[in-house]
């Protein structure tokens, strides 16, 4: 039965089945039969799916029990009903359907199958909405009534086969370079389609019309699709068809495609108009992170049989998921020094842990044929990004030196610069903003609501005033790398007003905007003297 290219979803098993049981003192010997299920659709809750049954019998040559009644069991499946039953001797049986069992009885004991006939049933069913494997079974009763199927001690066999619920899948196949010469490879790439998200799974052979070999008989999807080589032995029989069959997954149904493959006689290099064949190969870092790119080199070398040159054009690079190449394509070019070999990059970004295999695929030119080569890496999670803020601390006098590096708090202790003023003057610091983390960041500076009365204080950065801004919490440091810092400056006012004989002290906050709970805490304190010092 040829199917529909868009609703593929034929599982099919071969099954030999025994005689188990049989009428008290009748002679029995074996029953033998293939089952087999053809279903055009199963889509979930497909409505009026249609299948073709076929039992097909095997009696022993001699003295073999032939089945008169079949019993089909369509499990999970509703609303089903027979649309024809035939018996390829053309005997006469009757159907009768009851819930989702189907019932075939030969009309009269003459009526009954013999060795190598087929009972072809033809019914239509409505799908499961559950995607899966669905069972159904075969019992052969071979002894009952020629009026009927419920004899007790009845012979019979029983035997299953396998439907898969799945939604439809549409399989296309390409080779290049196409025509090839023969004894040459061309690459053949099965892509898988659907509506349900990208297919996964794999294709599970390959076959080829004529003569030939394939690289390998079967090849994992890689972003819906994957590759082998063919390399035909023999131009008879050209054009070739060459055909993947996906194997399908829980969502997707099986399916197969083709394409036809010329065949030329010619083998020799360009001079002989034929084309070279070619070897590509990839490689990348020895490990992968994710989150962070890794340039990733292409190799396609020129590998005869006729003269030697570089091979030209571009390379498609694809992944087998959890990653994605900057660009799908890289542009080859010349290896220096070398007559056969091209070179090009990609750069590769993993998203997720695990194994990925990368594959770069040469086109070929006019003089080249295509290739392909791989490479599975393993990438590992990414150090997790450290935010912490360092703020340090001096004052702005010669010999000054800063404190509390590698000190967070938010005391300001042991992070404390001090001075004495008398009213009228003022004091400087000097403060250090310090990325700390792992990962670049930014820092908010802020000095919340510290204006005593007799004191002033502005932060300048450079030569410009940010006062308001760090009074407001809105000051914000520029994207500082690893271990780089910036410093502004704090100058104290003493007023005339300012009380004497006390301390006063003012607290700098530095926050990181990478993770708002990492902040660091620096302190200044100004003590008026009750009298002068000299």
């Amino acid at each position: 039965m040829r199917l529909s290219k868009y609703l593929r979803a034929t599982v099919v098993f071969a099954m030999a089945a025994s005689l188990i049981g049989g009428m008290a003192g009748s002679a029995l010997a074996s029953v033998h039969g293939d089952f087999t299920v053809t279903p055009t659709s199963v889509s979930p809750n497909a409505t009026n799916a249609a299948f073709t049954l076929d039992f097909h019998t095997k009696n022993a040559a001699n003295g073999g029990d032939a089945p008169e009644c079949l019993i089909f069991t369509l499990t999970d499946f509703t609303n089903v009903h027979v649309t024809s039953f035939s018996v390829s001797g053309g005997q006469t049986w009757t159907t009768g359907v009851t819930g989702n069992v189907v019932t075939a009885a030969a009309s009269t004991a003459a009526d009954q199958m013999g060795n190598n006939q087929d009972a072809i049933l033809g019914v239509t069913a409505n799908s499961p909405a559950t995607l899966g494997n669905r069972i159904w079974t075969l019992d052969s009763f071979t002894n009952p009534p020629a009026s009927g199927c419920d004899h007790a001690n009845a012979g019979h066999f029983q035997e299953s086969a396998s439907v898969v619920v799945a939604n439809a899948s549409s399989t296309a196949v390409s080779c290049t370079p196409n025509p090839v010469a023969v004894n040459t490879a061309s690459t053949c790439t099965a892509t898988v389609s659907g509506s349900f998200g990208t297919p996964t799974g794999s294709i599970t052979s390959w076959t080829a019309s004529g003569a030939g070999a394939f690289s390998a008989g079967t090849c994992t999807l890689a972003s819906a699709s994957c590759h082998v080589t063919y390399t035909p032995s023999t131009t008879t029989g050209s054009p070739q068809t060459i055909t993947a069959n996906y194997g399908g997954n829980n969502t997707y149904a099986p399916s197969h495609g083709s394409t036809s493959l010329g065949v030329t006689g010619s083998t020799g290099g360009p001079g002989g108009g034929g084309k070279n064949n070619t070897s590509t190969s990839i490689s990348c870092a020895p490990s992968l992170v994710v989150g962070k790119a890794s340039t990733c080199s292409v190799t396609v070398t020129d590998i005869g049989p006729g003269t030697l040159s570089n091979p030209t054009g571009t390379v498609a690079l694809s992944t087998s998921g959890g990653g994605a190449f900057a660009s799908g394509t890289c542009t080859l070019a010349t290896q220096s020094g070398s007559t056969s070999v091209s070179t090009c990059t990609g750069s590769y970004t993993p998203s997720a842990t695990g194994t990925q295999t990368l594959t770069a695929t040469y086109g070929g030119d006019n003089n080249h044929n295509g290739s392909f080569g791989s490479t599975t890496l393993t990438a590992a999670p990414a150090t997790p990004n450290v935010y912490q803020p360092d703020g340090l601390i001096r004052r702005l006098v010669k010999g000054a030196v800063f404190k509390g590096n590698d000190i967070y708090n938010g005391t300001g202790n042991h992070q404390t610069a001090s001075a004495h003023a008398r009213r009228g003057h003022h004091r400087a610091f000097q403060i250090r903003v310090q990325n700390d983390g792992n990962a670049a960041d930014s820092f908010f500076i802020s000095a919340p609501g510290q204006r005593p009365p007799g004191f002033r204080v502005r932060y300048f950065l450079g030569k410009t005033e940010v006062t308001a801004k760090i009074a407001n919490h809105t000051f914000q440091t520029g994207n500082l790398a690893t271990g780089a810092s910036t410093t502004f400056r704090a100058v104290i006012y003493v007023l005339k007003r300012a009380p004497l004989g006390t301390v006063r002290a003012w607290y700098v906050e530095i926050r990181s905007v990478g993770n708002p709970t990492k902040r660091d805490v620096v302190k200044m304190k100004i003590f008026t003297p009750r009298r002068h010092h000299h």
